[in-house]
């Protein structure tokens, strides 16, 4: 609603509410252009990222007998959203492909929005297919690095799944930088956080003997290992 001279009854009855047309300018074309960029490279990033960790356990079936065995320990599991959402949330926040002037300057800049053309169906299949490219490279990479999953000579599965989730992190890492166009102090502060508190988290947890006995001291096995550094490469 508008607040005019016929009254506050379209103030009163909206959900929203401005004191003059010309407000509407800057709120459809720079805030309201921003908020929907946003909210779509949120939306298909979070689908991306669990996308391509289902597709790494499907694959995983298939050299585990189809036991039902999980790739990843339970509790590093856990941690994947709690890690890697603190980049997504400042892209979310601060990412900005043009400036204000420009945007208004531009109308046709809103078009996107207008028309969807960042959130649809196309995207949608777009990103899976991304994420279908993804997982398989972490896959083959992960067998060609880890022969028979034999981590430091004594067939680790701890060390093997925590490694492997490792490279899925500093990917997931890779790709919200990648789809982020604006990197302020913010940005890489959010970043640095990701992997802080992920390192951080096997700090405390490979400690805990009473926790996560199977678990104890996997951090230092896995990067005594060097084929774990050649696979970040």
């Amino acid at each position: 609603g508008i607040s005019g001279r016929e009254g506050r009854q379209a103030v009163n009855a909206a959900d929203f509410a401005v004191a003059q047309f010309r407000f509407l300018q800057r709120l459809l074309l720079v805030h309201g252009r921003l908020n929907y960029r946003r909210m779509c490279k949120f939306i298909l990033y979070s689908f991306w990222k669990n996308a391509v960790l289902t597709l790494l356990l499907f694959y995983y079936t298939f050299i585990s007998g189809f036991s039902g065995t999980s790739m990843f320990e339970g509790m590093v599991w856990t941690s994947f959203n709690v890690i890697l959402f603190w980049p997504i949330i400042a892209t979310g926040m601060f990412d900005r492909d043009v400036a204000d002037e420009k945007a208004l300057d531009n109308p046709a800049l809103y078009e996107n929005g207008r028309l969807g053309l960042d959130l649809n169906v196309a995207r949608m299949v777009e990103m899976l297919l991304s994420a279908l490219v993804h997982s398989l490279i972490l896959f083959m990479v992960m067998m060609l690095a880890f022969d028979n999953m034999d981590t430091m000579h004594s067939n680790d599965y701890y060390s093997f799944g925590t490694s492997v989730f490792t490279w899925l992190v500093v990917t997931m890492n890779y790709r919200v930088v990648f789809v982020t166009s604006t990197v302020n102090w913010v940005f890489v502060a959010a970043i640095a956080s990701s992997f802080a508190t992920y390192v951080l988290f096997l700090a405390v947890y490979c400690r805990s003997g009473w926790l996560s006995p199977w678990m104890y001291n996997v951090d230092v096995q896995m990067v005594q290992e060097p084929l774990f550094w050649i696979g970040f490469l």
